[in-house]
């Protein structure tokens, strides 16, 4: 990380997300890596967390969230996280959701996570941080749609999802069956999808607009 901020900062960006995790010593010794030897993660400890504070205030970072890797039903693990979020000052961290094949039946996934994420919800109105659910290949939420009815109805100051059209595409490219076709028509949905979202944004700028000049000619003097 003390190499990595200032890195950060010099290729132009301000702000990071940080990787904390536990590393196994085992992994320790062998060749950098990002999923085992990551040179760039914080153990989830307070010392750490100030650490990285530190760090990123030096580089003139903002901390925008923690990249964790907490599993279902383990309240512990992230309410260390929370406390590691709230001392380094991220204003939001991933928490984890159940994966395909844990369990019986989707259902059952549905409700572990559910549950899960109806506690996490207190506990971040304790810390004041904000739970992130990612839509992820490989979870119960691969998709906008499962990850609206995953997190509906909780409070969404507490609970929101990380919209990752990366993730997405891996989904939609490890379940296609025509070899040569399929990164092609990922590519046109994930186009698709980003239009959507432009203009979903553009219609809401457009709506404040004209609420904003409404108002402006409701207070004009007759």
């Amino acid at each position: 990380p003390e190499e990595g901020a200032p890195a950060l900062k010099e290729a132009g960006y301000d702000g990071v997300e940080w990787r904390v995790t536990h590393v196994p010593e085992k992994f320790r010794d062998e060749e950098p890596s990002f999923w085992r030897n990551n040179l760039c993660t914080f153990e989830p400890r307070v010392e750490e967390a100030e650490r990285a504070r530190r760090i990123s205030e030096e580089a003139g970072l903002e901390i925008v969230g923690l990249g964790t890797y907490l599993s279902v039903g383990d309240l512990e693990a992230t309410e260390d996280a929370m406390s590691f979020a709230r001392i380094a000052g991220a204003p939001q961290l991933r928490v984890g959701v159940a994966k395909p094949g844990e369990h019986t039946a989707y259902a059952e996934q549905f409700e572990l996570t559910r549950n899960y994420l109806t506690r996490v919800e207190a506990l971040c109105q304790v810390y004041g941080v904000r739970a992130l659910v990612e839509i992820h290949h490989g979870t119960i939420c691969p998709s906008a749609s499962l990850a609206h009815r995953l997190v509906s109805g909780l409070d969404p100051q507490s609970i929101g999802v990380i919209f990752d059209p990366g993730n997405m595409a891996a989904t939609r490219d490890r379940g296609s069956r025509i070899e040569g076709i399929g990164r092609p028509l990922l590519l046109l949905q994930l186009l698709l999808q980003l239009q959507q979202v432009a203009q979903a944004i553009s219609t809401n700028i457009s709506a404040v607009s004209l609420l904003s000049q409404s108002s402006s000619a409701a207070s004009k003097p007759f």
